[in-house]
C-alpha cells in the first residue's frame, strides 16, 4: 500500500449547537456523495454529555489522582532531560542549601504542572472520529480522513496529531493538523492510500495525540477507533469479443427514424440514481413532484451474472482474481449501457440491479467473495440464454461465456 501522497487540511465552521448524537447531516460539505461517507463513532471528550456542577468540580478533583480512561503521558527526550535535572538540582539543594537552587527547581516542578494543565485545556470539548470517501478499489486512490471538532469557544486546539494504522499490511502513518483548530470549527486532515488487495481493509485510529504546550510530556487520550472499507475489484479493459448480443446492444439498434426515441408506456416517480434526461417535466410541474418516464426501451432484455465461486470452476487463485475483476468491469460497463439486469449463483438468489447503488452492493459482494468447497445439496439454478457464465481463461485469465460463445475476456 503506498502513502506517500501528500495531505491537506481543510476547515469548516462547526455549528455551536452541541448535538446529542452524531447524524449525517453534518456531513453536508461533502454533497454530493454524503451518503456514501463510512466514519466511526466519536472519540474524546466531547463525544459524551458534559458534566455540570458539582459532578464536575468533583470529575476534576478525582482525576487529579485517579487517571481517566485511557489516557496516558510519556516522556519526551527534552521531558527526560528536565526530569534528570530536576532531581540533580534537588540534590545540590539540599546537600547545599542554596535558596537559589531552591527556586529553579520550584520553576521546573511548576512548568510540570502548567503543562499538564495546559494540555487538559487543549483537548477539554474536542471530539474526533475517522472518515472515509468511498470507494475503495484496488490499485487506485482511496482517501480516509481525520474530522477534528473544537466546541470550545474561546480557546483553539493546538498540536493535535493521529496514528493511523492499516491492520493487514502493518503500515503506519502520523497524520498532524499542521494549522490549529479554532475555537467553534472544524478541521480534516487527509490520508491516501492506495490498496494492494481486492476484500476488506481495516484502518485504526490509535487516538488523539499532541505535545502542547512544552513538549515535555505527549499527551494520548481516547479509545482506539476501527473503520472496516471494501475494496472493490481491480478495473480492467475487459476485451468484448465479436458477439451478435454485444454488436445489437451495446452498439445501439439501427432505426428508420433518426431522432425518435421509444415509446413512452408509464410516468412514474422520481427513484435515486435515475438519469435527469428521462425527467418529464410537464408532470412534474403538475404533480409537484419530479416524474420520470419510463420508456419501452427499459424493457429490453439485458444480461444476468452467474456467479459459481466453486473451487471445481475456479482451479487457482490468479484465474478467480481476474474473474472478480472481469464481472466488475463488465457489470460498470453493462450498466452504463442499461444492460445489466442482475445476477444470482448457487448459493445466492437472485439480485435484480435497477440503480446505480445496487451496482455499489454486486462490487461489495465482489469484494468479500472467495473460493468455495462445492456443495452436494441443492439444486443448479436454471441458466437462461441472456446470462453470462464465467470460467478461466488460460493459466490466469477469465472469460465470459454468453450462449456458448465467447463474450468477454481479461
Amino acid at each position: 500500500m503506498d502513502t506517500t501522497a501528500p495531505t491537506r487540511t481543510e476547515s469548516i465552521p462547526f455549528p455551536r449547537k452541541r448535538r446529542s448524537s452524531p447524524v449525517r447531516a453534518e456531513d453536508g460539505d461533502y454533497s454530493p456523495g454524503a451518503d456514501r461517507i463510512v466514519f466511526s463513532e466519536w472519540e474524546g471528550p466531547a463525544s459524551k454529555p458534559a458534566d455540570k456542577g458539582v459532578r464536575w468540580l468533583w470529575k476534576l478533583f478525582t482525576g487529579l489522582f485517579i487517571p481517566q480512561e485511557r489516557q496516558r503521558f510519556l516522556p519526551t527526550a527534552s521531558g527526560y532531560t528536565l526530569i534528570i535535572l530536576a532531581v540533580g538540582l534537588c540534590a545540590a539543594a539540599y546537600n547545599t542549601g542554596s535558596n537559589i537552587l531552591f527556586l529553579v527547581l520550584a520553576l521546573l516542578l511548576s512548568l510540570f504542572i502548567l503543562s499538564g494543565v495546559l494540555s487538559w485545556m487543549n483537548f477539554r470539548r474536542l471530539r474526533w472520529r475517522v472518515e472515509g470517501e468511498l470507494p475503495f478499489r484496488c490499485g487506485e486512490r482511496g482517501t480516509v480522513r481525520v474530522r477534528v471538532d473544537n466546541q470550545k469557544r474561546y480557546l483553539p486546539a493546538e498540536e493535535i496529531f493521529f496514528t493511523l494504522q492499516e491492520k493487514d499490511h502493518k503500515l503506519k502513518e502520523f497524520v498532524s493538523l499542521r494549522v490549529p483548530v479554532p475555537a467553534g470549527e472544524t478541521l480534516r486532515e487527509r490520508w491516501v492510500v492506495v490498496p494492494e488487495n481486492r476484500g476488506r481493509m481495516e484502518v485504526i485510529l490509535s487516538g488523539a495525540q499532541s505535545k502542547f504546550p512544552f513538549g515535555f510530556m505527549r499527551k494520548t487520550i481516547g479509545r482506539p477507533q476501527t473503520v472496516e472499507f471494501s475494496v472493490w475489484p481491480k478495473r480492467i479493459p475487459c476485451r468484448v469479443q465479436q458477439h451478435p448480443w454485444s454488436q445489437k446492444h451495446l452498439h445501439g439498434d439501427a432505426s428508420r427514424h433518426p431522432g425518435q426515441g421509444d415509446d413512452l408506456i408509464q410516468i412514474r416517480r422520481y427513484e435515486y440514481g435515475d438519469p435527469f434526461h428521462l425527467v418529464h417535466w410537464k408532470a412534474t410541474a403538475r404533480t409537484g413532484h419530479i416524474m420520470i418516464r419510463k420508456m419501452a426501451g427499459d424493457e429490453k432484455e439485458g444480461l444476468y451474472f452467474y456467479l459459481d465461486t466453486t473451487k471445481l470452476v475456479w482451479r487457482t487463485s490468479e484465474n478467480f482474481e481476474n474473474f472478480c475483476r472481469l464481472a466488475g468491469s463488465l457489470a460498470e460497463k453493462l450498466f452504463a449501457a442499461g444492460q445489466f439486469r442482475g445476477y444470482f449463483g448457487p448459493s445466492l438468489s437472485l439480485q435484480l440491479v435497477k440503480k446505480e447503488e445496487e451496482v455499489w452492493h454486486f462490487l461489495d459482494l465482489l469484494s468479500g467473495l472467495a473460493r468455495e468447497t462445492p456443495r452436494a445439496t441443492g439444486e443448479r439454478p436454471i441458466i437462461r440464454k441472456n446470462t453470462l457464465q464465467f470460467e478461466p481463461y488460460g493459466e490466469t485469465g477469465a472469460q465470459a461465456i454468453l450462449a456458448g460463445q465467447v463474450f468477454a475476456t481479461s
